[in-house]
């Protein structure tokens, strides 16, 4: 979150941003943030751990099987 005042120039493509994290709960109040400062954005509900109760694949950065901690 601390970044993003520095970045806003480039999430303002037109493109959505979806934001994420474990539970949804962080990334709702950046999701809020974003939106009170004109971004395009939408906050994953229940997060990473809702993703993966679901059965939908995690991954890693390696393209390697991951999990939520």
């Amino acid at each position: 979150m601390s970044d993003l005042p520095d970045q806003l120039d480039q999430l303002r493509d037109g493109r959505r941003i979806v934001v994420i994290c474990r539970s949804g709960n962080r990334s709702g109040k950046v999701t809020a943030w974003l939106i009170n400062h004109g971004i395009d954005a939408v906050n994953m509900t229940g997060g990473m751990q809702v993703w993966e109760k679901a059965g939908l694949p995690v991954v890693t950065s390696a393209d390697s099987v991951g999990s939520v901690i």
